[in-house]
């Protein structure tokens, strides 16, 4: 019953499939941690979501699911860079994990944004010190912050929530 103000991953990844198609790409993928969580879980719909509506049937999309080690994510990239018709953009659902895609793409000859096109879902302040500054989706500490005090004041003045949950 308490009050809760979270980002839409569902939302976003949708829209990063939609971008990616609009620049171009025909098979996306995202590359996520094999979770539970319910924003994981979220974003593989949205990313499916935006790339089955699109106005391109050719259109194709892959999940790359690992298990959070460096190795995994590794092996994850491998499996999806391997393949005969390789992804062409990919979403990292995890800003650490963006680092380890990069290091290994680089590792392997492939050029970003030339060879393939990689987006972060997740922003973290250390992303603003890589050159060049990585694509990747933020949202303002200030704004949640003050969203959540808005209720929090709500409930501790009156008892009553206006808006429960907001995304």
């Amino acid at each position: 019953n308490l009050p809760f103000r979270d980002l839409d991953h569902r939302a976003m990844c949708r829209h990063a499939a939609g971008m990616m198609l609009a620049q171009g790409h025909r098979k996306v993928a995202l590359l996520i941690q094999k979770s539970r969580r319910a924003g994981d879980m979220e974003s593989e719909l949205g990313f499916v979501e935006g790339v089955r509506s699109s106005p391109h049937p050719e259109a194709e999309v892959v999940i790359g699911n690992h298990d959070a080690t460096v190795a995994g994510i590794c092996a994850a990239l491998r499996r999806l860079m391997e393949q005969e018709r390789r992804p062409t953009a990919l979403l990292v659902a995890n800003a650490y994990h963006y680092l380890t895609v990069m290091g290994r793409l680089a590792q392997g000859g492939w050029r970003v944004p030339q060879d393939v096109s990689v987006v972060s879902r997740d922003e973290d302040p250390f992303l603003a010190f890589l050159v060049p500054s990585p694509a990747r989706y933020t949202v303002s500490a200030h704004v949640m912050a003050r969203n959540l005090l808005r209720s929090v004041l709500e409930l501790l003045e009156g008892g009553v929530v206006t808006h429960r949950g907001v995304r």
